[in-house]
């Protein structure tokens, strides 16, 4: 997305973050920093599917240009071990 590692844009663009109930990344818009309309160029969502503990181990992106007419889908899963305290 043209971000610096601690989140900062590169300069090629503008982003606007919205966030779900749980603090994650919901949607992404990304707008042309040299123009003064509030159109995003491209707009990515997130939805998440939890295990029993509530953290997520599906994350599927939907992912559009602007001048794409079809959604781009990618779907990211992982594994979370949990280990019961020992005493």
């Amino acid at each position: 997305m043209g971000l610096k590692s601690d989140g900062k844009p590169l300069g090629d663009g503008r982003y606007l973050y919205e966030y779900d109930q749980d603090g994650r990344e919901s949607r992404v818009l990304s707008l042309n920093e040299f123009a003064d309309d509030n159109e995003p160029n491209h707009i990515t969502r997130f939805k998440y599917k939890c295990d029993q503990h509530g953290n997520w181990i599906e994350r599927s992106e939907f992912s559009r240009f602007r001048s794409d007419p079809h959604w781009r889908k990618t779907v990211t899963t992982r594994k979370l071990t949990y280990y019961l305290p020992t005493s």
